[in-house]
Order: structure tokens, then sequence, then C-alpha cells
């Protein structure tokens, strides 16, 4: 297979450098591209502008002859070719025409399509199944999907029937991350609560904000100006005395306060609002696996439930402890000497600090790292592997709406988007 060597740019580590904080995603070697999702990254034409895609070794994968390319999702693609889109297969064989003024990603077996400025859904066969009507859509998850009418937006099935009529103030997708869910949130007025799939308000909107997933059946909530946490029924669970929560992992949750000179202390939770380790430390991680990292004394530390330093706080970084990544598969990133590696739950050293970033966790037993000028997925012998894409299909979606949430994973989710973002501001 030929390799895309000539159409783009080495990626300099000074630029990833600034992004390391978070905002890092897979990215093939060497190439001025898009993130790698499903496996591929979207690349232009050096001379044409042209788009097309290739894997993280640089192989093309569809050649760079599109005006516009999307993602694979559910075995097809959307692409634009002479100001028109239609669907291509990964064998670059055109599925349905080109007919479309534009066209999302197919989402539970529909991808929105436009013509002449009104949306509508079609089947994997180009069979329109929701007829033109609607000014904005966004993608189905768990069988709906939000319609803007006016200003205000609602709620269709599959069949087009109107589940929530458009009263609400912005998108309501029930979907959090990779995983569908039973819930979604809803604004009015900027006041926030919860709609189930039938469109019942489960909670009123009445929150002054509220977090984006829940876990454990609790939600962070804030009213007035604190934070609590109610369940998906409304029911107040924790008091509002907090200023700041984060959702619940391994059964405990990161709740924040604010002293008198503004220091703000984190500690945690249990379910029933119990404090079980004082709010004493400047920053803290999530718990995964047992085990939550702690800043004290300008270091990282872990600890366990208890409360008890379990791992001496010696470490520069947790990556990405911003976005409450953490122990998986029984290994987490974490920083010494200006370099990450791996250690194990009782703090031994497994991969060694070798590496300038980690992106996301241990996953079927790889991750993926930088090293200089060359990202690659290493396993956790620290041996370099081929790496595995598991392209998400109709019914593992559906098969994933009734496992329980991950955070962590659709944090690194939304982080990938983010990054795609901000890669187009550094690029050359």
């Amino acid at each position: 297979m030929r390799k895309l060597t000539s159409t783009a740019l080495l990626i300099s580590s000074m630029t990833l450098s600034s992004l390391s904080w978070g905002l890092a995603c897979e990215l093939p070697n060497n190439y001025e591209v898009t993130c790698l999702i499903n496996g591929v990254a979207v690349v232009p034409d050096q001379y044409s502008d042209l788009k097309g895609l290739i894997n993280y070794k640089g192989d093309i994968v569809i050649p760079t002859q599109y005006e516009e390319i999307g993602y694979p999702e559910e075995g097809l693609i959307a692409v634009k070719n002479n100001g028109r889109w239609g669907y291509i297969n990964r064998s670059n064989e055109t599925v349905i025409d080109y007919a479309y003024d534009e066209a999302q990603a197919f989402s539970d077996g529909l991808a929105a399509v436009a013509k002449d400025g009104m949306w509508g859904f079609i089947d994997k066969q180009g069979e329109l199944v929701i007829p033109y009507g609607y000014s904005e859509v966004k993608e189905f998850s768990n069988g709906r999907a939000s319609f803007k009418s006016g200003e205000k937006w609602g709620v269709i099935d599959k069949e087009g029937k109107q589940i929530v009529a458009a009263k609400y103030d912005s998108p309501i997708i029930f979907k959090s991350g990779i995983y569908n869910t039973d819930f979604a949130q809803v604004e009015q007025n900027e006041r926030y609560g919860l709609i189930n799939l039938d469109g019942e308000e489960t909670i009123p909107v009445i929150y002054s904000r509220m977090n984006s997933y829940y876990t454990d059946g609790l939600i962070g909530a804030k009213k007035g100006h604190k934070w609590g946490f109610i369940d998906t029924d409304g029911k107040v669970k924790v008091d509002f005395k907090y200023d700041d929560v984060d959702y619940f992992s391994d059964g405990l949750a990161k709740v924040t306060i604010e002293s008198g000179d503004y220091e703000r202390l984190s500690g945690f939770i249990d379910k029933s609002g119990k404090e079980v380790i004082p709010p004493i430390y400047k920053q803290a991680g999530s718990f995964s696996e047992g085990l939550a990292p702690v800043w004290v004394n300008e270091k990282w530390g872990f600890i366990n439930k208890a409360g008890e330093m379990v791992i001496p706080p010696k470490f520069e970084d947790v990556h990405p402890h911003s976005l409450h990544a953490g122990f998986s598969e029984g290994l987490i990133s974490v920083a010494m000497n200006g370099h990450y590696g791996f250690i194990n739950k009782a703090g031994e050293t497994v991969i060694p600090f070798i590496y300038y970033n980690t992106i996301g966790v241990f996953e079927n037993d790889q991750v993926y790292v930088m090293a200089d000028n060359d990202y690659y997925y290493i396993n956790k012998q620290g041996e370099r592997v081929e790496p595995v894409y598991p392209e998400k299909t109709e019914e593992k979606v559906e098969e994933s709406s009734e496992d329980s949430e991950s955070p962590m994973s659709a944090l690194m989710d939304k982080v990938k988007s983010l990054f795609e973002w901000a890669l187009g501001l550094v690029k050359a």
C-alpha cells in the first residue's frame, strides 16, 4: 500500500508540548492531520486541498480525492464530491449517491442529510425514512435525535415521531461520551434538568448547573452557589454545600470547598454524603481501581479509600489527572525528571520513564505513547505493538447502552474531539 509521505508535514514536539497538559490525542507518525478515530485520520493533499484517510502508519486508506471526508461510522463514510455529499465504504466504493447538500455520520443506523436548507434522515440503503423538515438536527443515540424548530430544541424517535416538543434552549442528547444513556440534560432560561426517553422531566429544570454525566445513579447539580448530588428521580441525596463536585468513581466522589483565603481543598464522600476522606488536598484526582492521586508537597502520590498514603508523593505529574483518568488494567502514567512511564498499584515502575507524553490509558493491553518525534502503541511490557481498532457498529452501540457509564472513556472521547479543534489552531 502506498504511503502518503509528500503531502503532510512533521508535527514537531514543540507543537505538541503546548497541548500535552490534556489536549493530546492519537496521531499518525509525521503527519499534519486530524486525530485518529476508528483507526484513521483525515489528511489533505499538499497541492489540491482534497482530502482522504490514512492509518496510523501513514498508509493510504482512502485516496485524497474528496472535497470533504468524515470518519468511518457503522461501516460508511460521508464524503463531499463536486459540491454534493454521499457515502462510501472503506473500499472507496460509492454506497449512497451524491445527492445531498450536507451530510452527517451514521449513528443508530440512520444519518442526517440536508437538502435546500432542511434536514431529514436516511438509512444505509439511502432511503429517506424521516422527511426533510428540520432546520438543524443532531445524530441519533439510543433511538432519539434532537431537532431544532425556530430557536428551540425537541426530540424525535427513529420513525420521526415527536417525543418532546421544541421547547428547550439547547440540543438534547441521550448520550454521554461513547455510551448511550436513558436520560438527557435539558436547558431552559439558563436552568438545567433531566428528561427520560419518554420525554418526561425526571429532574425539574431548576438547577443553575449540572454535571454532563452521571455515575452510580447520581449526578452533581448546583443550586444557588453550592453543589450537591441528586438521583435520576430528582431526589436530593447529598446536600448542596460544596463549591465543586466530581463524579462518583469506585463508590466515592471528589468534593471541593473554598476556605476563607480562597484556597480550594478537596476530599471524598460516599453515596450517602458521608465524608470518608476530609478535604485537605490542594489537588486530587478521582478514584480508580481503589486508588486516587493527591498533590502533597508539590508532588503527586496515591491514597487508598481509607485515606492512607500508599504510594509516596514523588511524581511530577499524573497523566492525565485533569481528565479524571487513573489506573486502568492495573497501571497508570506518571512523570519523573520530565518523562513519563507507568507504575503499578504498588508504586513499582513497570514501564521506564522514557516517554515525552502518553495519551489515554491502557485498554486491551495497549496504550499510545510519544517518544521524541515518534508516536506508537506499546503493551504492558513496554514493547511496541500494532494497534487494534474495533470500529463501532450499530449493534455495538446498542449493546453499550446497557453497560454502566465509563467517565474515563467518555472524557477521553471528548478530549479527542477537543484536540481536533485545537490542532487546527496550531497547524503550520
